[in-house]
C-alpha cells in the first residue's frame, strides 16, 4: 500500500491516490481522496475487506497515517500483520512501487491529453486487471475471480480477411486501433 500525491491540476477530491496491490493475484485497487489520514486509509481498506476478506499481511511505508495507533488497532483486530518497507529502500515494497510507476505514467497522459484523471486511471486499472502478468501467466482478474471477465475486445468482430493466429493478437490489434 502506498500514497501518490499531492497531485496538481486535478479535482480537489483527487489530490492524493491511495494505491494497493494484492501480492498473490496482482489485483490493484485505488482510492482518490483530498487528504490522507488514518481514517481515510481505514475506510478504503474496510471497503476492500468487505468484498475480499482479510489478508494475512499489509506492506506499507513509514508514513504517519500508517503508524497511528488507530491504524495499528484496526489491523490487529483483524489479525493482519503490518509490515513496513525500509525508509531508504522503497524497492522492498517493489510491487506497489512498480504499479505506481504505471499510474504516474497515466497521470501524465491525462494531463497532456487534458482528459479527466479518474477516467484515465479507471481505464488503466481495467487494462492492468485484465492483462496477463508475466509472473503468473494469467490476469489478476482471472486469479482473483477464477475466470477471465468479458471485456470490450470479446465482442469486437474483426474483418474476415485478417489472418490472426491467437486471441492475444486480436486484443493487441484492437487495442492499437482504438489507441489511434
Amino acid at each position: 500500500m502506498d500514497i501518490i500525491g499531492p497531485l496538481h491540476n486535478v479535482p480537489q477530491n483527487a489530490r492524493f491516490i491511495v494505491s494497493l496491490i494484492d501480492y498473490h493475484s496482482k489485483w490493484p485497487e485505488l482510492c482518490f481522496t483530498h487528504t490522507v489520514t488514518s481514517e481515510v486509509i481505514i475506510e478504503f481498506l474496510s471497503s476492500i475487506f468487505s468484498r475480499e476478506g482479510f489478508p494475512d499481511a499489509i506492506v506499507t511505508d513509514n508514513g504517519p497515517q500508517f503508524q497511528s495507533q488507530h491504524f495499528e488497532a484496526f489491523l490487529s483486530q483483524r489479525g493482519i500483520q503490518h509490515l513496513r518497507s525500509s525508509v531508504f529502500y522503497p524497492q522492498s515494497n517493489g510491487q506497489i512501487e512498480r504499479f505506481n510507476r504505471v499510474l504516474k505514467e497515466h497521470i501524465q497522459i491525462a494531463q497532456l491529453e487534458h482528459r479527466p484523471l479518474k477516467q484515465v486511471l479507471t481505464e488503466c486499472l481495467a487494462s492492468y486487471r485484465f492483462t496477463p502478468q508475466g509472473t503468473t501467466g494469467v490476469s489478476p482478474a482471472q486469479l482473483l475471480h477464477g475466470r477471465q471477465p468479458r471485456v470490450a475486445l470479446d465482442i469486437v468482430s474483426l474483418p474476415r480477411n485478417i489472418a490472426v493466429s491467437s486471441p492475444d493478437q486480436i486484443r493487441t490489434r484492437v487495442f492499437l486501433v482504438n489507441k489511434q
